[in-house]
């Protein structure tokens, strides 16, 4: 099995997923891309970058209050949270939590707007303002 071992290589996080593989010549970048079966145990995708576009994404931390307690669970507090983009990081909840009235949790978005709004959360005929 090879492994792949470069002299230097500099990484910048370039938002949401995306990091930016900074090589020290163009021979160590294109052998590292050649190479997929090695990087795509860390990676998704690997591409040469020449200037091409990358897309606008960032992990927001959304802070989710006003959730009933019995209503409280992963699937509800995902839910809601999913409206906003794809999971990053869910909700990690404890029945040894001190503070129930508020989860934070990761999300992938593709947009830089700032989310301050409420959600209603319907549940047996009633709603909550989450």
């Amino acid at each position: 099995m090879t492994t792949i071992r470069y002299t230097k290589v500099e990484y910048q996080y370039v938002g949401g997923y995306s990091l930016l593989l900074v090589f020290e010549d163009e021979v160590s970048a294109t052998d590292f891309v050649s190479k997929d079966k090695e990087w795509k145990k860390w990676f998704s995708h690997a591409d040469i970058w020449v200037g091409q576009g990358v897309a606008y994404e960032r992990i927001v931390l959304l802070h989710v209050h006003g959730v009933p307690l019995y209503l409280f669970c992963d699937e509800v507090i995902i839910d809601v949270c999913s409206r906003y983009g794809s999971i990053a990081k869910p909700p990690q909840m404890s029945e040894e939590d001190e503070d129930l009235s508020m989860v934070c949790v990761g999300v992938l978005m593709g947009e830089g707007k700032r989310i301050i709004e409420e959600v209603a959360l319907s549940w047996q005929d009633k709603k909550y303002r989450v």
